[in-house]
């Protein structure tokens, strides 16, 4: 049997900046982008349309459709430190400092996305030969 992860589903204030912000945060594309007449399908992720990703639903009425507890999604990134920088250049800052913790060699760092979503950034170590 196999499973794949296809989406995860993101309530949004705004479709198009969740969009942007993911674009130029992370370098995201829209994958797919269709309206019904009762749905909006934007599908934004790193890989193609058939790899993991993420769909910006729009929340309605909602003033805030984010979760108030934990982490909503961890993003591994080949380099934290680019990635931090980037961020800030875009007017994001840092949720919680950068941690590096030297038994697993792994870094990362927590930052909201514009609807309040906790991202867990995560660069991974490479693995030793």
């Amino acid at each position: 049997m196999t499973t794949q992860i296809g989406r995860t589903v993101l309530l949004v204030r705004d479709p198009e900046a969740s969009a942007a912000f993911y674009r130029d945060a992370f370098g995201f594309a829209t994958l797919f982008d269709e309206t019904t007449p009762s749905f909006r399908f934007l599908h934004v992720g790193p890989g193609s349309v058939r790899d993991p990703g993420l769909w910006l639903k729009p929340a309605g009425d909602a003033a805030s459709a984010r979760p108030d507890s934990g982490p909503s999604l961890v993003l591994y990134v080949d380099d934290l430190g680019a990635t931090v920088d980037r961020l800030a250049a875009l007017g994001v800052g840092l949720h919680a400092p950068v941690v590096r913790d030297a038994a697993s060699r792994q870094a990362y760092a927590h930052v909201l996305d514009p609807d309040g979503y906790e991202l867990v950034l995560v660069e991974l170590p490479e693995p030793v030969a």
